[in-house]
């Protein structure tokens, strides 16, 4: 067995740590998998790591002999956070992890050393031979403990922000745990009844321990985790007050307080999963830490791994759509855990059976395993985010294979889409931004094709303000697709409730792969997805966390198919990964969108602006971020792209982006939107530097200067307006938004003439908004012009009559020109709304001399 047997044993378990968390599917294995890898596939990748495993447990090789015990489990625990925590590198391609778990397995065989030789055979014993009949039962019993387990560490994860760290940590928890209950339980284990028997028994009571696990998720309403997690801070302050006294160089200082924000952190998440986890770990752990014979362990691996193949299949079979009044009689996470309950329960009266003792005993166990779910019968289980700043109720839930899907309501009352507590479809505060990525995707076709019929391939959820847009683009022969396929029909019922049917086709995502990699698509587009909900309540916006970027970047398309996949600015990325090319759009500078083109080779500039890189990403590693609460998890993501974006064409433009982006930070919740963007002079600079001397503007330089001046605006910046926004108004004119942004400038610092210039130059481009019909009503009556002003107020009413914020927005300009006639559209308002306070006070005044002309325009209603 060489030289140190205990290193080499320790190598073996941590490497194969390494390798299970290795062998986890990304984001990003194709087209179709971009936000959530489908369920089958994500089960297939985990089996063939637990078959890699059995592989190398063979009891004749050196380092098995005598089992597993402590310290191969703590090994296999430190392999296992090592590699996802602080290595996290992972394969570049499907080859890559085929490769991977080929030579990881090969290496796992070795580490375990030669078949015992003749030496070995004379100093011990040959191991125990093992009929069918057990191997069949320890098959079964593995999968029955997949199943339970794996319904149990699924709704673990829905109490964390659902990231590869995050599984890693509840991984990592559960192997921990295995150690501990090994090296405290399995010694006194040993000492009772025969292997045979106890490890089967243990093994099958630990699909049954899962109950309690579930027991004790479901308490954790609201109230409930919060209190729980409050339980620990005294003790974290001793830690706390400890590394504040030795200058904290243990990094323990930053550990956050234990509540509904810190979700997602690594001290909650590890605290969360190993309540949860703890009897089914400790348990499993105890057989583990007695057996003496590693062949045990192998069939009992296979049967895992055929039952992560087969869970969801399972889940499919058994998901059905729930509403929220079906919800309290639903218990879809106890069936599950029933089910693997009971299938494990079935094999341990297989291996009771086929022995030669212990029968009774044996079939006892099994008895006793299949009624453990039952002493808590129907245990109704739903984790929808119970730290969210408002409860959630959502209109719709599917257990799928891929995860729970939820149809629920933001703040502002539409209905969203959530996997797994991801957001997939946007806010309504987003909807601009969602048809700007759209829009920029197809305008990266060829005039010739976009004039044509295109056949077109949607990856995401559709909802009625993106097949608006799509049915604006152009003749598409649209299909759609998701991994959640299966339950679109369902979920559009609801969303295009009320409006027209959505556009296209729903197909399968396996029909998708086979038509893109035939050449039938034109246009392919992947939507974004977004992070789970986190606990900061924020007058201006839901504060939603951080999705994570697809690991693969292998999405080749054939010749004459466009894709474009859309990731957020704040989306998770490992180090030293490189995307190129890619397009950008901003969001009112207070977050990006980057878009990964492939099919298309992009020059300096394209239709959609300039083209980006990232040549070796730079963003903080998975035991960074989670360390880092998840409301800065946005601001350190983004600083991380940005800093690691690259323009040949601009270099400015990267460059201004990472100061603007590098400067933001979390403001005070009752703050507007504007005012939680911070503006660094510097970047304005980078900007205006990039800024093209002449031309088309594209439309990254658009709308970044159109977000500078609506922030301009907002903030009462009228120096930047003028400095900034002038030159570029003038360069570019007619440009409203800036003509707009400037003259509010002007009227700031007191020059309304100059102000009407550019107002009016604004309506020449759009003569009938409405704003800036009031913005030209205002500088005239700067000016002293009181009657120009009233004739301009009569025009914006005559052009929006019957609109009641038309009529208050006029009545109050007519008041401020001293025209009665406001008083009368005032208190028609006052009368119809009779909350809006704004108005009460403002008639409580007395009323001023009239200004205006005589006698009122039929357009503004009756002469009372």
């Amino acid at each position: 067995m060489g030289r140190n047997p205990w290193l080499r044993r320790m190598a073996h378990g941590a490497t194969a740590g390494i390798l299970l968390s290795c062998l986890r599917a990304p984001l990003g294995l194709d087209w179709t998998q971009l936000v959530v890898v489908q369920g089958s596939t994500r089960g297939l990748f985990r089996a063939l790591a637990l078959l890699a495993l059995a592989l190398a447990l063979a009891p004749t090789r050196p380092v098995m002999r005598g089992g597993p015990g402590a310290g191969w489990l703590a090994a296999l625990c430190t392999g296992f956070v090592l590699h996802g925590l602080a290595l996290d590198v992972t394969p570049e391609s499907r080859a890559g992890y085929v490769l991977t778990l080929l030579c990881g397995t090969l290496v796992l065989r070795a580490l375990a050393g030669s078949r015992a030789n003749s030496e070995q055979t004379e100093q011990s014993e040959p191991p125990e031979a093992i009929g069918h009949g057990e191997r069949l039962g320890l098959f079964v019993i593995g999968l029955g403990c997949a199943l339970a387990l794996e319904t149990l560490a699924h709704e673990v994860r829905l109490f964390t922000l659902g990231t590869s760290a995050d599984d890693t940590v509840v991984g990592g928890v559960f192997l921990a745990l295995l150690a501990l209950g090994a090296v405290a339980f399995g010694p006194l284990l040993a000492k009772l009844a025969h292997e045979r028997t106890r490890f089967a028994a243990c093994l099958a009571a630990s699909a049954a321990a899962t109950v309690a696990g579930l027991l004790f998720l479901s308490v954790l309403s609201l109230d409930g985790l919060h209190g729980y997690l409050r339980r620990f801070d005294p003790i974290l302050d001793v830690l706390r007050t400890l590394d504040g006294k030795l200058g904290g160089s243990l990094g323990l200082a930053a550990i956050p307080t234990l509540d509904g924000a810190s979700i997602g952190t690594l001290w909650t998440t590890a605290i969360l999963a190993a309540a949860a986890l703890i009897a089914p770990s400790f348990v499993l752990g105890t057989a583990l830490g007695s057996m003496r014979h590693a062949g045990r362990m192998v069939p009992a691996l296979v049967g895992a791994a055929a039952g992560l193949v087969v869970l969801p299949f399972l889940i499919r079979a058994r998901g059905v759509p729930l509403t929220s009044d079906q919800l309290g009689g639903a218990s879809f996470a106890w069936e599950l855990a029933l089910v693997g309950t009971s299938t494990a329960a079935a094999g341990l009266v297989v291996v009771a059976v086929t022995g030669t003792t212990a029968r009774a005993a044996g079939c006892a166990c099994a008895l006793l395993v299949a009624l453990v779910p039952w002493l808590r019968p129907r245990l109704v289980l739903w984790s929808l985010s119970p730290w969210s700043p408002k409860p959630v109720r959502p209109e719709l839930v599917w257990p799928t294979a891929e995860g729970l899907l939820a149809l629920e309501s933001a703040r502002e009352g539409r209905l969203v889409l959530t996997l797994d507590r991801k957001r997939l479809t946007p806010v309504a505060e987003e909807e601009e931004a969602d048809e700007r990525r759209l829009r920029l995707a197809w305008s990266l076709l060829p005039k010739k094709q976009q004039a044509g019929a295109v056949r077109a391939l949607f990856v995401g959820q559709i909802t009625p303000p993106r097949a608006r847009v799509l049915a604006s683009l152009g003749t598409l022969e649209l299909d759609r697709t998701a991994p959640w396929h299966g339950a679109m029909a369902a979920l559009e019922e609801r969303l295009f409730r009320g409006a027209e049917p959505p556009p296209g086709r729903v197909v399968t995502a396996a029909e998708a792969r086979a038509k893109l990699k035939r050449g039938d698509y034109h246009w392919v587009v992947a939507a974004p997805a977004f992070g789970p909900i986190v606990t900061w309540k924020s007058e201006a916006r839901e504060i939603w966390g951080s999705a994570e970027a697809p690991r693969l970047t292998d999405l080749e398309l054939p010749e004459g198919t466009l894709g474009i996949a859309w990731m957020g600015g704040d989306s998770l990325v490992a180090r030293g990964t490189e995307f190129e090319p890619l397009i950008l759009t901003v969001e009112r500078l207070e977050s990006f969108s980057v878009g990964l083109v492939r099919g298309l080779e992009l020059g300096a500039g394209s239709a959609a602006g300039p083209t980006f890189r990232v040549a070796g990403h730079t963003g903080p590693r998975p035991a960074q971020i989670l360390c880092t609460m998840p409301q800065l998890r946005a601001f350190r993501n983004e600083r991380a792209w940005t800093a690691s974006l690259r323009c040949d064409a601009a270099p400015e433009l990267p460059r201004g982006l990472a100061l603007h982006f590098g400067a933001q930070q979390l403001s005070s919740p009752y703050e507007t939107r504007a005012q939680q963007i911070e503006i660094e002079e510097d970047a304005l600079r980078a900007f205006f530097a990039a800024a093209p001397e002449s031309g088309a503007l594209d439309p990254l330089t658009r709308v970044l200067w159109e977000a500078l001046a609506w922030l301009f605006t907002e903030k009462r910046m009228p120096e930047q307006s003028l400095v900034y926004l002038e030159p570029l108004a003038e360069r570019f004119a007619p440009w409203p938004a800036l003509d707009r942004a400037v003259a509010r400038a002007y009227l700031e610092v007191l020059e309304p003439a100059t102000a009407l210039r550019f107002v009016e130059r604004a309506r020449l481009a759009l003569p009938e908004d409405f704003e800036l019909l009031l913005e030209s009503a205002r500088c005239a009556q700067e000016l002293g012009d009181v009657p120009g002003a009233v004739a301009v107020l009569e025009q914006a009413y005559d052009l929006y009559p019957g609109r009641p914020d038309v009529e208050r927005a006029v009545g109050l300009a007519l008041m401020r020109c001293g025209d009665a006639r406001g008083r009368k559209l005032l208190e028609r308002r006052l009368a119809e709304n009779p909350d809006d306070q704004e108005l009460r006070e403002l008639l409580a005044r007395p009323q001023a001399p009239e200004a205006g002309g005589e006698g009122t325009p039929p357009s503004l209603g009756p002469d009372d």
